[in-house]
């Protein structure tokens, strides 16, 4: 299905029935949503007040589905992205991953806000932050992040688009496109 974010919550449309609506009873807090992604099969919400998942609705019951908070989690977040290695997030000081085994750690660090991270799954090591003031490219392995290059002079990033050639073009706040071509 399609999954569409707002300031009062998080829908998912589907062909039949036509909208499961996710609001201020069952949803991520309203005003507060910052990205979402699928790992695995858990389908994940990243909040002002930490991460969430989807809990499936029980018939039993007659409950709907529902988001909860992951344990552990009650960062300030900002962003979210699927990756092979585990699910990733940025919050203020850093980027953090959720992996295989089910713990949280933060695996890159600096005094700066982070706004943005982008994983594309056609190159699979890559990983893109945005800071306050500049672009981080990176590759991760595992739980290893090492930082390849830094742009200091976009300010803060918006939007990522990774190019099937390779390149990675960046939307700014206030500072136009960038085109970049890692080496």
């Amino acid at each position: 299905g399609l999954w569409a974010g707002g300031m009062n919550g998080l829908s998912r449309v589907l062909v039949d029935p036509a909208v499961s609506v996710f609001d201020e009873r069952n949803g991520p807090a309203p005003g507060a949503l910052r990205g979402f992604a699928r790992q695995g099969s858990t389908f994940y919400a990243s909040v002002l007040g930490g991460l969430q998942y989807l809990a499936a609705s029980s018939p039993a019951t007659g409950d709907p589905a529902r988001f909860e908070p992951a344990p552990g989690t009650n960062l300030t977040m900002t962003d979210i992205a699927s990756h092979r290695d585990g699910l990733l997030f940025t919050a203020n000081g850093g980027l953090h991953q959720l992996g295989a085994d089910g713990k949280f750690r933060q695996i890159y660090s600096r005094n700066e806000d982070f706004f943005l991270v982008s994983a594309p799954e056609k190159f699979p090591e890559r990983v893109v932050l945005g800071t306050e003031r500049a672009c981080l490219i990176g590759e991760l392995r595992g739980s290893t992040f090492t930082l390849l290059f830094e742009t200091n002079a976009t300010g803060p990033i918006e939007m990522v688009r990774h190019l099937d050639d390779g390149s990675i073009l960046l939307g700014t706040r206030g500072r136009g496109f960038w085109r970049f071509f890692p080496g």
